[in-house]
């Protein structure tokens, strides 16, 4: 099928880094996924049925919710950047095979699926029933990850559906891992890990796992690193849901996380500033 010049020139831009997102439907976001793995011939080499990848992304990102930042433009924004990191990383491309390659684009659709716009230190601090199923440990990232597999699970959407037990077995421990990585309480893990590396090996099992995890991680972290107009776009979306949580706390009385209550440019500049010295450049550092 011939593609119009409009949808041509959508997917020639979602092959660069950081592309406006904010502004696609939810429909054309499906589109675009579609097209996205098969431009990596996962589509051929899984034999995922025409119309899977669409199904799935546009039934995942209705998930979500309508927060100022944990969006399903987020959601979108993460896979683009985890196709892009395939794409145009060798380390990435190397050190992962097909599968884990496919399951990471799958976790990363989904990884902040029912997302409520508060962290998980509000969910355990508030003792939400969130935090009673999952016995406080990750509980937003196991959400995110069985609300995926929920969605798999609908008519049309199972994209790994040709896989034999033994893949799908292994892309389900991809899929699970990989999101419960992106819990930020693991990221010093994260840090150490990379650290220890020398090399990451394409024959070991672990090295390819770790690779998974740290791209999704990095990629769900990478906004701080886009082009100036998108950053300031998403910078302002973090202040806001911060800012959210904070009247929220306060409301439970609940501890008040101080460093998210931003108002107004300075103090979100601050934040910003805070969190690219002290968590972002340490940790992007490490690839170099």
């Amino acid at each position: 099928e011939t593609l119009s010049e409009e949808t041509q020139q959508v997917l020639e831009e979602m092959c660069s880094w950081g592309p406006a997102v904010l502004h696609l439907e939810t429909e054309k976001m499906g589109m675009i996924a579609e097209a996205l793995i098969g431009d990596l011939g996962l589509n051929t080499k899984f034999k995922i049925p025409v119309g899977s990848v669409s199904k799935f992304t546009t039934s995942i990102l209705s998930t979500y919710n309508d927060n100022p930042y944990h969006n399903k433009w987020h959601g979108f924004a993460v896979f683009q950047s985890c196709y892009w990191a395939i794409k145009s990383c060798k380390i990435v491309s190397t050190c992962t095979n097909h599968l884990e390659q496919l399951s990471m684009l799958v976790a990363a659709i989904g990884h902040d699926a029912k997302h409520d716009g508060v962290n998980n230190a509000f969910h355990i601090q508030s003792m939400s029933d969130l935090t009673m199923f999952y016995n406080d440990q990750s509980p937003l990232e196991n959400l995110h990850s069985r609300t995926t597999f929920e969605c798999l699970k609908q008519d049309g959407c199972n994209v790994f559906a040709s896989l034999d037990t033994e893949q799908w077995h292994q892309a389900r421990t991809i899929v699970c891992t990989s999101i419960l990585h992106t819990d930020m309480s693991k990221h010093p893990d994260t840090v150490t890990m990379l650290k220890s590396k020398e090399k990451f090996s394409e024959n070991d099992d672990k090295d390819r796992a770790d690779m998974c995890n740290a791209v999704l991680h990095s990629m769900d972290l990478a906004n701080v690193a886009y082009p100036w107009s998108e950053c300031v776009k998403w910078a302002r979306r973090v202040g806001t849901e911060f800012s959210q949580q904070v009247e929220k706390e306060k409301a439970a009385k609940i501890p008040v996380s101080v460093f998210m209550d931003v108002h107004g440019d300075v103090q979100l500049a601050k934040l910003q500033v805070g969190f690219v010295n002290y968590v972002i450049m340490p940790f992007f550092e490490i690839g170099e």
